[in-house]
């Protein structure tokens, strides 16, 4: 049987909200890539700091909706 969590047909409530699985821990992997691609683009004399507002941005809304 293929995975269906992602179809947005087969993840809907009765009441017609769509259910993802998108929470707090993948949105930390996400967070903690543009952390490390800050980094990376500081090491590499690139300024980058939107990775870093970005990273931010998503531990905020984890931490406000979770």
């Amino acid at each position: 049987r293929a995975d269906t969590s992602y179809m947005p047909e087969a993840a809907m409530y009765r009441n017609g909200i769509r259910e993802f699985h998108i929470d707090a821990c993948n949105l930390g992997g996400a967070a903690q890539g543009f952390f490390e691609a800050e980094e990376l683009t500081r090491r590499a004399g690139i300024s980058r700091p939107e990775y870093r507002e970005t990273a931010m941005g998503i531990c905020n809304f984890v931490r406000d909706a979770q």
